[in-house]
């Protein structure tokens, strides 16, 4: 019965309004139903035939505050029609309060008390995993974000839904794109591999390294930081097939003759024209291999890379 599920609304004063039981978002919705009863205590204020005098304070049942309230109703008819339109809009479902635009200070303290609105953006529980490692930006970005909630009013359980559900897309996008640079770069090492097949792979980039580093006065931190930068291909630097080509042909090019042979599985710990007059005995008889026809060229390049150091000396 619907006169089982009334009760009044605790907390809100002056405003005339019962609700149901446990429900204290209603407010004020049956004002303009009290006319100018409902602004105080004018008109007739007799009780009906029949009914006692003290009729408000009896409901109030010593409770100040609903006498106060009791005391807006000019007379028993008001009453009656302030409980018939909420029971309308409560069959409705419009028992949702919205928020003016207009609100003031104090109706807004009011509107985020009844739903745990916290006072201060800060307040709301919303902070990153732990394993998230958050940086300075992300952290700025998710105080901006509760400084959009809590100037929009929503209420904390809301607030939290949407962070989560921004987390969770945020992850999968994250993963999605460390797949990719991944596969990005075993891409690329595989080209790098079937430039300098077998051992040559790790002779050349360790010639390249050795080459590097003199430019970084020996500083490998530093060094490391550069050959681990990501393009935006994905790939790092000393994974980047044309980057690392042209490092590994620089680095022949100005190398000693002593790092060459060091770094060079395949001359044997010859030098540099012995082994270039190997592979030219092996070219006229036919019986060189692809492999050590590339190594021969490059052999010559480093010759050639000697003498002109060797030009500009002497000049």
């Amino acid at each position: 019965m619907a006169e089982e599920t009334t009760a009044p609304v605790e907390g809100a004063q002056d405003t005339g309004v019962a609700a149901t039981q446990g429900d204290t978002s209603v407010e004020e919705t049956v004002r303009p139903a009290l006319g100018d009863a409902g602004g105080g205590d004018t008109g007739d204020t007799k009780a009906p035939a029949g009914w006692p005098e003290d009729w408000r304070e009896r409901m109030a049942a010593g409770d100040e505050k609903e006498l106060a309230r009791l005391k807006r109703f000019a007379n028993l008819e008001n009453l009656h029609k302030s409980y018939r339109q909420l029971e309308k809009k409560l069959a409705s479902g419009q028992t949702a309060e919205v928020l003016a635009e207009d609100a003031t200070p104090e109706e807004i303290a009011v509107y985020h008390q009844a739903r745990g609105i916290p006072e201060t953006p800060d307040g709301y529980d919303i902070t990153f995993p732990e394993e998230a490692n958050p940086t300075e930006a992300a952290n700025a970005a998710l105080a901006a974000f509760k400084a959009d909630m809590h100037a929009a009013h929503i209420p904390p359980e809301v607030a939290k839904k949407a962070f989560d559900s921004y987390l969770k897309q945020a992850q999968a996008e994250a993963v999605a794109r460390a797949e990719a640079i991944q596969e990005a770069n075993l891409n690329a090492v595989a080209e790098l591999r079937a430039a300098f097949p077998g051992k040559q792979f790790k002779n050349e980039m360790k010639l390249t390294e050795d080459w590097l580093a003199p430019h970084f006065d020996g500083n490998e931190k530093a060094l490391d930081a550069v050959l681990e930068t990501v393009m935006p291909n994905g790939v790092k630097v000393k994974n980047y097939p044309p980057f690392v080509k042209t490092l590994a042909q620089m680095a022949r090019t100005y190398a000693d003759e002593d790092a060459v042979v060091a770094g060079d599985a395949a001359g044997s710990g010859k030098g540099l024209e012995e082994q270039i007059a190997d592979l030219r005995a092996k070219s006229v008889t036919g019986k060189i291999s692809k492999a050590e026809d590339e190594r021969l060229n490059k052999l010559y390049e480093m010759r050639l890379g000697r003498e002109a150091r060797g030009g500009k000396q002497a000049a």
